[in-house]
């Protein structure tokens, strides 16, 4: 595999570019996976994605917010629907 290492680095500013917009998504109070996956951004505009597709673009706006969650940076709020806040710093 050729570019192995600017591969990887392209990977990371990605996963963090998506780290900002998930934060920034739960701190204007769209705090559901349903709403962080609504505001993100992805190849097709959002009511061009349905299906399969729209639930695997939840899965995976809630796959960065539990590694947020690792991080320590956001906190699921008990109650339904599940919703996350960010943790002040």
């Amino acid at each position: 595999f050729v570019g192995v290492g600017s591969r990887h680095d392209e990977l990371l500013e990605h996963h963090e570019h998506r780290f900002a917009e998930v934060l920034e998504s739960i701190r204007v109070g769209d705090d559901t996976p349903w709403a962080v996956a609504t505001r993100m951004e992805w190849s097709r505009s959002w009511d061009r994605i349905s299906g399969f597709m729209r639930r695997a673009a939840v899965s995976e706006a809630m796959a960065h917010i539990r590694a947020l969650e690792r991080r320590g940076l956001v906190r699921e709020i008990p109650g339904h629907p599940v919703r996350y806040e960010v943790i002040p710093t």
